[in-house]
Order: structure tokens, then sequence, then C-alpha cells
């Protein structure tokens, strides 16, 4: 199952305005009904979400998942992120938090570059901004379909659901919210 999400002001770090402000409030008043009503029964139901990996994918000895996982929800709750509190408690529900980007801190680091430059000159940069996209759903996609064993969700923003309903989900079945 995939739930659209809506990315806050405070974790893109881009300022909205009092109207973006007020949809992205609008948006959420759906969206956390809707993930917390996804199951009756959380436990062993496998949850990504979009932008986290897990140490493994950057080869971090010292980490191990759990100190990760609780760094990086206690930086969304810094940050005021509604996904935060939603992810904490379907944990505690018995649902298990899974990587949706190994092994693709060479992508960061050029997505991030790429970035850099689109500041510079945005309008040169959008195509290759889009394909970088398309190339990270594709990793996700492919780490959903070589770690999902029966039940999962994908919380993920919505500028990537088109793309990913294109991709080929094997025997997976796919359910958009």
């Amino acid at each position: 199952m995939i739930i659209p999400i809506v990315h806050t002001e405070q974790e893109t770090c881009i300022p909205y305005d009092y109207g973006q402000r007020l949809k992205v409030q609008e948006a959420w008043d759906i969206i956390e009904p809707a993930i917390r009503g996804a199951y009756q029964d959380w436990e062993g139901v496998q949850l990504y979400v979009d932008g986290y990996a897990i140490p493994d994918a950057f080869n971090d000895p010292f980490m191990t998942r759990e100190h990760y996982r609780r760094r990086w929800l206690s930086r969304l709750l810094k940050v005021g992120s509604p996904l935060a509190g939603i992810i904490e408690e379907t944990i505690l529900k018995g649902a298990v938090l899974e990587s949706t980007e190994n092994n693709v801190k060479d992508f960061w680091l050029n997505y991030k570059q790429v970035l850099n430059e689109a500041i510079q000159e945005p309008a040169a940069y959008l195509s290759q901004l889009d394909q970088l996209d398309r190339q990270r759903d594709g990793v996700i996609n492919q780490n959903i379909k070589t770690t999902l064993k029966e039940r999962g969700l994908l919380l993920i923003g919505r500028k990537h659901i088109d793309h990913l309903k294109t991709l080929n989900w094997s025997d997976i079945e796919v359910k958009v919210m």
C-alpha cells in the first residue's frame, strides 16, 4: 500500500508562505488518519518511509539499526514532522521500519551536487533533477521488491506517486490511497 505524504516546511528547509503552510496542514489532516487506519493489526507490517536509509546503506560500523532509527526519529521530532509520532506509534504496534534507499550514497552525493548547482541556475537543472528523482524511485521500487515479505506500507512524497505506479512491481499488489 502506498500513501502519498506532503513534506512540511521544516523537513524541506524551504520557506513556505501562509497559504502553502495551510495546505500542508489540511493535507496532514487527511494523511494522518489514513496512515493510522491502514492496518488494524500492525504486527509485522513493513513500513517504508521516504528518505529513510539504515546504517548498512552507508556502511557505518558505529551505529546499530536501532540507534540510527532513534536518531532519525528524533530529528523528525525536532523539526516538528507529523511523521515522527505516527512512525513511532506503528512501531510500538509491531510494524518494522525498513530502509527505502540502500546502497545509494553515491546517488545522494550526486543529487546534492546537482541541487547546489540548481540553486544558481534552476531552469538548467530541472530535467536533471527529475531524472535523478526517477532513478531514486527505481531504487525504492527495487528495495521494496527484494525485502517485502507480506504486508507493507510506503509513505512517500506525492510527487513520486505517478512514476512509482508505472514501475514493475512483479507480483506485489500495489494499492495507492
